[in-house]
């Protein structure tokens, strides 16, 4: 439903926030993984791609619950 689309919308743009913007910008560059920073940027991606997992999986378990 509309209502649990905007939620999901909502939920991963709060997450968004919480990625300050020079770590966006080290994971828009193609050369942070050549250099020495190169752990840092696996492990800011690691932590992105775990706040957009958690808030896919708390919609789907709201979506889960309309049922």
């Amino acid at each position: 439903s509309p209502g649990q689309v905007q939620t999901l919308t909502g939920t991963v743009s709060v997450e968004q926030q919480f990625l300050s913007p020079e770590s966006a910008a080290r994971l828009r560059d193609p050369s942070a993984s050549t250099t020495g920073a190169t752990g840092t940027a696996r492990c800011i991606r690691a932590q992105l791609d775990a706040m957009i997992f958690s808030a896919v999986r708390e919609a789907v378990g709201v979506l889960q619950g309309c049922k």
